[in-house]
């Protein structure tokens, strides 16, 4: 399984819905961790979609 994930694309989001930064930094970690779980457990392959975040 791939993911082809730009995660740079999930910063206008919030901010249009009136999230705060700490919020978005907040789910962006979660997300994060779930996604560095899914490389520890063989789901996928090691992207490293956070390099430029």
């Amino acid at each position: 399984m791939r993911i082809r994930y730009d995660p740079t694309e999930l910063y206008p989001f919030p901010y249009k819905t009136g999230l705060s930064k700490n919020t978005s930094s907040f789910y962006l970690h979660i997300l994060w961790a779930v996604y560095n779980r899914a490389v520890e457990e063989g789901f996928c392959t090691q992207q490293h979609p956070f390099k430029h975040v």
